[in-house]
């Protein structure tokens, strides 16, 4: 089974895997017994190199070295993503189905994912960092730029009200 997790639970894994090793071994074992496979893309590999540190980013690439990956291609916009996904419940929906052919469900899979190699998502993150931390800094200068100017006006109308109020006595 193929499956997305968010940045949060890279987080809650890497967490896991250093606080309480024996139960991040039976969250393997059960991953592995269910065989499940990770799903990862370019927005999951943005969200953790714009991490705060360059030690949390290597700590949730360290996270991903315990599963087998597939990824969407690197390369495509973010919004692949979820057109992937709806085509992948498509896809777990006609196995479900009596009619289809087990083979074919492989096929199909293989055209959506491609399995990925951990050195080649660690490279990815490390060419890309800078570029989604300069992002991750206007972002935030622009949001704060825009709080301001929020309270700001605010602050203009309840002036201007209170004007208002004095004028009219």
């Amino acid at each position: 089974m193929l499956v997305y997790l968010d940045h949060a639970h890279f987080v809650a894994l890497d967490i896991l895997r250093r606080r309480e090793p024996s139960t991040f071994a039976e969250f393997l074992a059960f991953w592995l017994e269910h065989r499940c496979q990770m799903v990862i893309s370019r927005a999951h590999l943005h969200e953790i190199g714009q991490s705060e540190t360059a030690q949390d980013v290597e700590n949730k690439l360290e996270v991903l070295q315990y599963f087998s990956l597939w990824s969407t291609s690197l390369e495509e916009n973010v919004d692949c993503v979820l057109i992937r996904e709806i085509r992948h419940q498509t896809l777990h929906r006609l196995e479900s189905t009596e009619a289809w052919a087990p083979s074919r469900s492989g096929q199909l899979r293989e055209e959506l994912y491609r399995p990925v190699n951990h050195d080649t998502l660690r490279r990815f993150v490390r060419r890309n960092r800078a570029g989604w931390m300069e992002e991750l800094r206007g972002r935030k200068q622009m949001s704060a730029f825009e709080n301001r100017s929020i309270a700001g006006s605010k602050a203009f109308s309840a002036f201007d009200g209170e004007e208002e109020a004095q004028v009219g006595s």
